[in-house]
């Protein structure tokens, strides 16, 4: 049937020509841009999961970089720490001089004099190294380390835990308030209406047997570790103490108690039967050899003492006047647990904090590293003399102490900057593999939108054609007109 009021042929020759249009524009878009999708339209999920994916790749870029910020950290101390080794192997050639007895005065005066001197070097590369104009060797001044930096895994099994039960408090750490409305005696003062964390030993169910806890022992430390404590029980007398100098460079010069017996007897001779009498003797004999709130309370007074003692009834508390104000997890870092090893002298070096270094592109991906707390007070050797032989002969031996400490830090440090390239490298190819799978999604097959491209061309064009065609299909109607 000829029509002519509507021409059907030439409007779907026009539609499909639009449609091929359109298509033939998006497949030269992909092909000017590089990119199968330009608009959230064009594939919907797959760019969400590009986006996510890119910011992946960005993050771990990113994250390759602070990875080699750490690394230079690393570098940083181990020079500083290798010119302190060249110190210290000078110092003991001078203190193994000074130490045979052909010296006179005078020698042993200039021996001291370059002794000294270079003590004073080893604090001021401790002081003045610094990256990034932070102090490398300072750096947990004032800051307060993960807790993985200092016990990763604190315990309650030890034989002292067991004996108390569940009169004893089991978190590991200081987590319980104790304000002065709880407590009797005290070995410093509570101001205002301050609470601290605090650990609690109740000895109700143990004070008719409480020899049981002889030989047991705990350790208490708090949440700057700068006066870590190994207490223990004794089948002696009263209170016998232990003092070392401070770990903290906030009090250099200043000792604390790193040791603390407590004796379970009388001075009858008998253990105690009474409870509330024992926690009492001792709160009262430590106060006089603790020194409360040095710079708090009397600013003449400096000390290192942040674990105080205070008791009510039968039972005792132990407490961190450091540790009012912290966050719960910086709360977990005052310890109060089985004992730790404090033999040597890395808890010293590397419980003085960390660097966070990020090494992933989500949060918390990442891990401290410790440069450690370099000063003659951390290594032992403040104070050398070689005056005499025997004086030379204990230099000696710290001095040597001091450089197997000193090794040990650089190994530690060694080890931490081969585990950031290890990390560095494995961001790097992560990176790379999660740019390949956002490259597959987001990307265009060149070839295959060439393919559609020529395709969509050669569409066009017979479109074109046909609605040429279509167009052209009436004039048989207006020949017919024209032969009326």
């Amino acid at each position: 049937m000829q029509v002519i009021a509507h021409n059907l042929l030439s409007q779907f020759s026009s539609r499909q020509l639009n449609i091929t249009d359109n298509n033939k524009s998006k497949s030269s878009e992909k092909l000017s841009s590089g990119y199968r999708i330009n608009r959230a339209a064009d594939d919907v999920a797959g760019l969400a999961i590009s986006e996510k994916m890119r910011w992946q790749v960005r993050g771990l870029n990113r994250a390759s970089l602070n990875i080699e910020d750490g690394i230079s950290i690393c570098r940083v101390a181990d020079g500083a720490l290798h010119e302190v080794h060249a110190m210290l192997q000078r110092m003991n050639e001078l203190t193994i001089q000074a130490a045979n007895d052909t010296n006179t005065k005078s020698d042993r005066e200039a021996i001291q004099y370059e002794i000294d001197a270079l003590i004073t070097e080893i604090d001021r590369i401790g002081d003045d190294t610094e990256f990034n104009t932070m102090k490398v060797f300072r750096k947990a001044d004032g800051d307060v380390p993960s807790q993985d930096v200092l016990i990763p895994n604190p315990t309650v099994e030890g034989k002292f835990f067991q004996l108390l039960g569940n009169k004893v408090s089991h978190a590991g750490y200081m987590e319980e308030p104790l304000d002065k409305n709880m407590i009797t005696y005290s070995t410093s003062p509570f101001f205002g209406n301050t609470s601290y964390v605090s650990a609690h030993i109740d000895f109700s169910e143990i004070e008719s047997h409480i020899q049981d806890l002889v030989d047991t022992k705990f350790y208490v430390n708090c949440c700057t570790d700068c006066c870590p404590k190994l207490v223990s029980f004794t089948d002696n007398v009263g209170i016998w103490v232990n003092r070392a100098p401070s770990l903290s460079e906030d009090f250099i010069g200043e000792e604390y108690l790193n040791e603390i017996q407590i004796g379970l007897k009388k001075s009858d001779g008998n253990y105690y039967t009474d409870a509330a009498e024992l926690c009492e003797m001792i709160v009262k004999e430590l106060k006089p050899v603790i020194d409360p709130y040095g710079p708090w309370g009397d600013p003449g007074r400096i000390t290192a003492e942040h674990v105080q003692f205070a008791c009510n009834g039968k039972t005792l508390y132990l407490y961190d006047v450091d540790n009012n104000n912290w966050s719960d997890a910086e709360k977990k870092l005052a310890y109060f647990c089985d004992p730790v090893d404090d033999s040597n002298n890395d808890n010293i070096l590397l419980q003085a904090g960390g660097w966070w270094i990020q090494t992933g592109a989500m949060k918390d991906q990442g891990f401290y590293i410790q440069t450690g707390r370099l000063s003659s007070i951390a290594l032992d050797i403040h104070g050398l003399n070689v005056f005499s032989c025997a004086s030379s002969g204990e230099s000696v031996k710290k001095i040597q102490s001091a450089v197997d400490t000193v090794s040990r830090l650089r190994s530690h440090i060694g080890a931490q900057q081969n585990r950031l390239e290890h990390g560095k490298a494995l961001d790097n190819l992560t990176a790379e593999n999660s740019q390949t799978a956002e490259s597959r999604i987001r990307d265009t097959d060149m070839a295959e939108e060439m393919v559609n491209q020529s395709k969509h061309s050669i569409l066009q064009q017979a479109g074109q054609s046909m609605l040429a065609q279509a167009n052209q299909s009436t004039n048989g109607i207006l020949q017919l007109l024209d032969l009326q």
